[in-house]
């Protein structure tokens, strides 16, 4: 599939999001967009928090839900759910990837690896 509407994608992953699996492109227009890889011209969700280009994407689980991360050289991580808001991490250095092992994030510096640990919400 192709994403014709991303400027020059630089980055995709897959992600499942209401039961259905969908494709997460990153862009060098600082917009992270969700696609149904079935039909290239349905966007699901478009992301623009980033000031700068998006350098990677990827899926991870948050509370048993999946969020998407995005890493933009515009030195942040923000962790979003394509229904919701959005939550910006701040990495005080230039941001070169993101990648998820379950219940991780890992976030890939120009000098170094960050790991976050996502914990699970305490029960009410």
């Amino acid at each position: 599939m192709e994403c014709e509407d991303a400027d020059d994608p630089n980055g995709v992953c897959a992600v499942e999001v209401d039961g259905r699996a969908v494709i997460a492109s990153a862009g060098y227009d600082g917009t992270v967009r969700v696609w149904d890889p079935h039909d290239a011209d349905t966007t699901i969700a478009v992301h623009t928090g980033h000031t700068g280009w998006v350098n990677g994407v990827c899926a991870v689980e948050v509370d048993g839900r999946p969020v998407i991360a995005s890493a933009g050289y515009d030195r942040t991580v923000q962790v979003w759910d394509p229904h919701d808001t959005h939550t910006t991490i701040a990495v005080h250095s230039p941001v070169a990837d993101v990648a998820a092992l379950p219940g991780h994030l890992i976030i890939g510096l120009d000098v170094g690896v960050i790991v976050l640990r996502f914990s699970p919400a305490p029960a009410r």
